[in-house]
């Protein structure tokens, strides 16, 4: 089974695109049949493969205009895509992956009104794919709540293009307006900004088919291709007592920032070749209200969108999410997950951190980072899906006129299991470099032999409430000597 560290392909501060964890093929189980008319039938399961997802920070506050810095992941996007493309033996595209696209918000307020706020995101992402302006002049002419386009959108996309800034542009320069910024959005660069050429001398840009999507563009209404799932599928539920608190009027800038991460656009991509028809689907088309939701919720799904006792983040456990259809498709995939800024102190055998170590960093399928540590030993590790493990190897810091040497490696956790506690012992004695015991119990003990006189353990190999407590500390606190 692959290694879901390996599945992340792009992690920013604006989105994720990854694989997903390969599942092994159903058994089937044939029989022989008694006349000619008989046959068996095999029907696969709606899985996605991949997963590609814009952050609330690719959008213009509490609205569905898409921000100009969505570029870096609608790069990543089309890597993602060609990736998975099947070729014929001569390279050209024969069949491209198939998408859907879904728009969340966040648990606060009304359900019928966060459907269409959702909604809304899910057809800008869907008509720039697509170059389907008529989808962007839809979301102009029909403002909603605080989602209105006129005049600071209009304004953003003509000075992104150069042009002069106007307000409340005629119907046919709106279109020309949508088509140009929707271009130079989806069009790939270099690290210096400048426009990539394709073989044709041409700038590479990602332009989708209605017919590249899961309803192949077959329902006027985008039914099977895009949707909204509203507040129904949150990827986080503040506890009871956090609710109240962030409730009162002067903590809704406080809300809205903690509750960023549920509002987002997932785009899952299915097997080359797959088409739903509409009728099927069972998520009702944007601008519908959300009954037919409902018939797909859990049958506990008042209480999983009550806020209770203690916080839930979906990462962590996954009963954040309404829509069992949604669940389904989504509940082991990467861009469901939170992204999070580690912090790794770099030591020498002696447990001194080591200022200005140079190190080299591997995170999954990224490529390798090199540098050297802060002052003391620190490197930051940011933006990183979690669950996820980096390898890092460093070394002593050279001396002037020498070549830097990395002669130490580890690979670590970059998040802790807590839900289990020999787990969560095991992974943070690994990263404190406990490794060398075949069980856990050798481990512990070593541990134990370690900080007995500094913090009074008894060495026994047991996970005693002091033992883990001291391991946590000492994990957490990264000291300036471990020894």
């Amino acid at each position: 089974m692959s290694d879901p560290s390996s599945l992340v392909r792009s992690a920013t501060m604006g989105g994720i695109a990854a694989d997903h964890l390969p599942l092994p093929a159903p058994q089937v189980f044939v029989a022989a049949t008694h006349g000619k008319a008989e046959h068996n039938t095999v029907k696969s399961s709606l899985i996605p493969f991949a997963c590609w997802r814009a952050n609330d920070l690719r959008f213009e506050f509490e609205s569905s205009f898409v921000l100009p810095g969505i570029a870096t992941e609608i790069g990543a996007l089309k890597e993602l895509i060609d990736r998975h493309t099947l070729t014929d033996e001569g390279g050209a595209a024969r069949a491209q992956p198939a998408l859907a696209v879904f728009g969340h918000a966040d648990p606060t307020g009304n359900d019928e009104f966060n459907k269409s706020l959702s909604d809304r995101r899910a057809q800008a992402i869907y008509g720039m794919l697509t170059r389907k302006t008529n989808l962007w002049e839809d979301l102009y002419s029909h403002p909603l709540g605080g989602d209105r386009w006129e005049p600071n959108a209009i304004r953003l996309m003509q000075r992104t293009l150069g042009q002069a800034v106007s307000d409340k542009p005629a119907a046919g320069v709106r279109a020309t307006l949508f088509r140009a910024y929707m271009d130079h959005v989806c069009t790939e660069r270099d690290e210096r900004g400048q426009p990539v050429l394709d073989n044709r001398g041409q700038a590479s840009r990602l332009e989708l088919k209605p017919t590249d999507f899961l309803g192949n563009g077959s329902d006027p209404g985008g039914k099977a291709d895009f949707q909204g799932c509203g507040e129904f599928n949150p990827v986080l539920m503040f506890s009871a007592a956090e609710n109240g608190e962030l409730s009162r009027p002067e903590r809704k800038a406080d809300r809205d920032a903690q509750n960023a991460s549920s509002r987002r656009v997932v785009v899952f991509l299915f097997r080359p070749g797959l088409r739903i028809d509409p009728a099927h689907w069972p998520c009702p088309r944007v601008k519908e209200g959300t009954q037919k939701c409902r018939t797909r919720f859990w049958s506990d799904s008042d209480r999983r969108r009550t806020f209770q006792e203690n916080r839930r983040e979906f990462k962590d456990t996954p009963d954040t999410f309404a829509c069992r259809f949604y669940d389904r498709l989504s509940n082991n995939s990467p861009c469901e997950r939170g992204l999070v800024t580690s912090e790794i102190r770099l030591y020498d055998l002696d447990g001194r951190f080591i200022p200005n170590a140079p190190f080299e960093l591997e995170i999954g399928l990224r490529k390798p980072v090199s540098g050297t540590a802060d002052d003391e030993g620190i490197v930051v590790v940011r933006d990183v899906e979690v669950p996820n493990r980096c390898l890092v190897r460093w070394g002593l810091r050279p001396e002037k006129g020498e070549v830097a040497r990395l002669t130490f490696q580890l690979s670590l956790f970059l998040s802790i299991e807590k839900s289990n506690e020999e787990a969560e012992a095991s992974q943070r004695l690994h990263n404190l470099g406990f490794t060398l015991g075949a069980t856990l119990r050798g481990n512990v003990e070593a541990f134990q032999r370690q900080y007995r006189k500094r913090f009074g353990l008894t060495v026994t190999g047991d996970l005693t409430p002091e033992t883990l407590a001291v391991l946590r500390s000492v994990h957490d606190t990264c000291e300036a000597t471990l020894r």
